[in-house]
């Protein structure tokens, strides 16, 4: 046969993997009329608020940034 179809059995497929990209973020919370950032690493904003209320289940979030450095 001709053409770019490759029969060899010895040969892997061409797989193509996901990778999930992480990022710092700085999450600004609310405590009993304090304000303080916590610095997380994650999948997404979201993901981000999410850790911080597990770390700080009392705070109110105020705000969610990337941080490069």
């Amino acid at each position: 046969m001709s053409g770019d179809y490759n029969t060899h059995n010895d040969q892997q497929p061409n797989l193509t993997y996901f990778t999930t990209q992480i990022m710092k973020c700085k999450v600004q919370l609310f405590i009993a009329g304090t304000v303080f950032d916590e610095i997380v690493v994650a999948r997404d904003y979201d993901h981000a608020r999410k850790i911080a209320l597990a770390r700080n289940p009392e705070a109110t979030v105020m705000g969610v940034t990337a941080v490069f450095d």
